[in-house]
């Protein structure tokens, strides 16, 4: 949850990511709340700046909530049940509670 970093945690992520070149082999996973991070967010200035000194190195991966119809094949998956209609009432009762958010179900 990068959108709140303090000032010196975002500063040694700049460093880290986007000048020091030893770091080849080293993968990075930032993330954060677009929802929350406008274009005058300190992390939107560093990934704009690492992006400009790393370019293709770089990539962004949006995240969207799921389906009700997807949470449904997921539970139904996870119990083991072959039905989806059989996880129905419990689907109900959970994606109104994590909008699709499949790390809260």
């Amino acid at each position: 949850d990068l959108q709140w970093a303090d000032g010196p945690s975002m500063e040694l992520l700049l460093f880290l990511l986007a000048n020091d070149t030893q770091l080849k082999n080293l993968m990075f996973i930032c993330a954060y709340r677009s929802n929350e991070v406008g274009v005058d967010h300190p992390f939107a200035n560093i990934m704009t700046k690492v992006t400009e000194s790393r370019g293709q190195l770089v990539a962004k991966v949006d995240l969207f909530s799921l389906s009700q119809e997807a949470i449904s094949l997921f539970i139904a998956d996870s119990i083991g049940m072959e039905e989806v209609d059989s996880v129905a009432e419990l689907v109900e009762v959970i994606y109104p509670k994590t909008m699709g958010n499949i790390f809260c179900v």
